[in-house]
């Protein structure tokens, strides 16, 4: 597959690439809280992602114990989003374009 170039080195991707990258991140994030959870120790920094369903991301984040610190809400710059704390306290925010 060609990739076109829009900015030197930001290679443009297809959607359902995109949706595996996030999803992909969100298990990742999901197995990582866990696992930091019970041994007491920080994530290891701040984290965000974008996704195309923020509220089914932010349920299925939610059912694996995380802490919610925001709700998905409608932002008035153009987003919805929630966020979580990981174990240290880091938020960890996901967001939807709108």
């Amino acid at each position: 597959m060609k990739m076109l170039m829009l900015v030197p080195s930001v290679p443009v991707v297809s959607a359902a690439l995109l949706r595996m990258r996030i999803n992909r991140f969100v298990a990742e994030f999901v197995a990582q809280y866990q696992k930091l959870k019970v041994q007491g120790c920080p994530l290891g920094g701040v984290g965000a992602a974008a996704t195309t369903d923020v509220d089914g991301t932010f349920e299925q984040v939610q059912a694996s114990g995380a802490e919610v610190a925001q709700e998905p809400i409608d932002q008035p710059y153009g987003v919805r989003d929630c966020a979580f704390r990981d174990p240290a306290g880091n938020m960890v925010r996901i967001q939807e374009p709108r």
